[in-house]
């Protein structure tokens, strides 16, 4: 088993010293909420063999997910594995577009998604309180058991101070937080959006769920911006059906609809031809187009 690596930079991409303006946006996003440029996508699965967004449709071997390695020792520590793979995407994304270096960082806004992202670090603070009274909590630690904890994170390490939202709406917290993206585009309200999904396997979340699949282990964000187009249902898409089960056998709870979306825009940029994906309950359908 491998160790995972921050991802590779690849040439003609801000991180090799072009503006954002040189780098063309990964694909189109449209549907019943709105249309936006997806300009970056960030990825970081390790169990399911998926370092970066490159390898979204080409999946690689498993890997050990080393935070200091992806990330730098500074903050990392006392972080639970959500907050840091969540952070690990979200820097894939920014640092993909520089887009946090060339837009002023209060019309950056940030919406993160997970159903079960901290609920390990809630139920150990519980347990600890029960076994050994209050004042055993670590106030370093303390701060997990918030539920904005992953999007408080990524906004600190980034400097991000637009809007910052979790969203925890069950299984189709991907697909509303995509939503709410799409909302404060249309409104104004900011010129980027960053939308991340994380989960991170647990006893706690095991116990429970109580179900036999295993739950996803990883983040996706995609970096949306705006564009002057009205919303666009897909009534009869046009192009290939996205792939709505990206990794079979496993839930993927808040991560499903970011998944679904970086992959269809993956493909959509590999093939150069459109990609339409079926949205959760009550979501419609969305066309990604290169």
């Amino acid at each position: 088993m491998t160790t995972l690596q921050p991802a590779p930079a690849r040439s003609g991409d801000p991180l090799s010293g072009n503006p954002l303006s040189a780098t063309p946006p990964a694909a189109l996003l449209t549907g019943p909420w709105g249309s936006a440029r997806i300009v970056s996508v960030g990825a970081v699965l390790p169990a399911h063999g998926i370092a970066h967004a490159d390898q979204l449709l080409h999946p690689g071997e498993p890997t050990d997910f080393d935070p200091v390695a992806v990330l730098g020792r500074k903050g990392t520590r006392y972080k639970d594995r959500a907050t840091l793979l969540g952070v690990a995407a979200a820097a894939q994304a920014l640092d993909a577009a520089a887009v946090d270096r060339t837009v002023p960082r209060s019309d950056i806004g940030l919406l993160v998604a997970s159903c079960y992202g901290n609920l390990s670090a809630v139920c150990e603070n519980a347990e600890l309180i029960d076994r050994a009274g209050v004042s055993s909590l670590s106030p370093l630690a303390l701060p997990n058991a918030s539920s904005n904890v992953v999007a408080t994170e990524i906004s600190i390490r980034r400097k991000l101070q637009g809007v910052v939202l979790t969203v925890c709406n069950g299984h189709a917290s991907g697909w509303a937080a995509l939503r709410w993206g799409m909302s404060l585009l249309s409104a104004g309200r900011s010129s980027s959006v960053l939308v991340v999904a994380v989960e991170a396997p647990s006893p706690h979340e095991q116990q429970l769920r109580g179900a036999a699949a295993p739950l996803v282990d990883g983040a996706v964000a995609v970096l949306l911006t705006a564009r002057d187009a009205p919303a666009v249902p897909v009534r009869s898409p046009g192009g290939a059906p996205g792939d709505e089960t990206p990794l079979p056998g496993h839930e993927l709870a808040a991560v499903h609809g970011l998944l679904v979306i970086a992959r269809a825009a993956a493909r959509a940029r590999e093939t150069g031809s459109a990609v339409t994906c079926g949205g959760g309950p009550g979501e419609g359908d969305w066309a990604v187009l290169p």
